[in-house]
């Protein structure tokens, strides 16, 4: 996990020097950003009182970003993010029959959202409104 994490800073470092030139003049309206992101899915285990349960391991993604700024302040754009964690699945039905599963989840994430920027500097403070949803295969 740390190689990714080391892999996904030096992807992003290029991006982090050229956000230095954009705007450069105080005007942002008319380009566009990017972003990379790293996504951290904690484990979660849960069951039921019929002996049912799932545990579904730590995971780690990848997430991409773009947005377009409309104007010096507003930012329109979205996000799309991927994991695969590995789960194990216990099932009981109503007859008390056992059926097991170890596969991996494939998960989307997709969001839309816009960015309102507070001051038009390089550092300000901003409020951010955004809708999505997710998309799980558990792959059985």
């Amino acid at each position: 996990m740390r190689i990714a994490m080391v892999f996904l800073l030096i992807l992003a470092a290029p991006g982090l020097s050229m956000a230095q030139g954009y705007g450069s003049d105080g005007n942002k309206k008319g380009t566009w950003e990017w972003a990379i992101a790293a996504v951290l899915q904690d484990a979660e285990n849960t069951g039921s009182t019929g002996g049912s349960r799932v545990d579904i391991d730590e995971g780690i993604g990848l997430g991409f970003g773009l947005g377009y700024y409309l104007t010096d302040r507003l930012v329109v754009g979205g996000d799309i993010e991927w994991l695969a964690p590995d789960y194990s699945a216990v099932l009981v039905d109503d007859n008390g029959a056992i059926s097991t599963f170890d596969h991996e989840l494939t998960q989307f994430n997709f969001r839309f959202k816009g960015t309102y920027n507070f001051l038009a500097g390089p550092f300000t403070p901003y409020a951010e409104l955004g809708a999505g949803w997710t998309y799980v295969d558990s792959n059985p």
